[in-house]
């Protein structure tokens, strides 16, 4: 058993930028068995994503660092312009996102903001619907718990909730991170 980074970059289209797309990241350590074979271990982080993500979202690039912080990655930084799943093409807007928060048995040890999930019309009166929370924990349950979720620290995440209020996430308005991705070829 190795403790691993993983790190997936999004985008999105966003005419404010040069590029005419809006990125970030999100990032998780997982259990990675075997580091030069660690296709399987991260493939349910990806699966999980298609599921929940809109259309419009595409998985861009992604690195896998083992040990955390190890250099050279395993994997650094190949290209996907995968998009997300095709039935969900309702319209988003980018600063609302679903906030998914983890636990170690009854434990709280973190979150994840998710951005593309929450459709215009998934939110009534500042909360999500059932339907998309419900959307959301059971497919992540499903695809992110086949491999063994982990805290920075290694501790196994058991379960997540996604919470039922919508919260924002801000854009980098003012900034070149916005701009650009954050993880690229070398």
């Amino acid at each position: 058993m190795s403790l691993g980074r993983f790190d997936i970059q999004h985008r999105t289209a966003y005419a404010g930028n040069p590029s005419g797309y809006y990125y970030w990241t999100n990032s998780f350590y997982l259990d990675v068995p075997d580091p030069a074979h660690a296709g399987p271990a991260i493939s349910h982080i990806f699966e999980g994503f298609t599921v929940v993500n809109y259309f419009a979202v595409q998985r861009n690039w992604i690195r896998l660092a083992v040990p955390p912080g190890n250099t050279p990655y395993i994997f650094d930084a190949f290209a996907f312009n995968d998009h997300g799943n095709t039935l969900l093409t309702d319209p988003f807007i980018l600063e609302d996102i679903a906030r998914v928060h983890f636990y170690v048995g009854n434990t709280y040890v973190g979150y994840k903001l998710l951005r593309g999930t929450v459709g215009v019309d998934e939110i009534v009166d500042g909360y999500l619907t059932d339907s998309c929370r419900n959307r959301i924990e059971d497919n992540l349950t499903f695809y992110w718990f086949q491999n063994d979720l982990r805290t920075h620290d290694n501790q196994v995440i058991t379960s997540l909730r996604c919470d039922p209020k919508a919260h924002a996430w801000n854009l980098r308005h003012g900034t070149k991170r916005r701009q650009r991705g954050v993880i690229h070829n070398p």
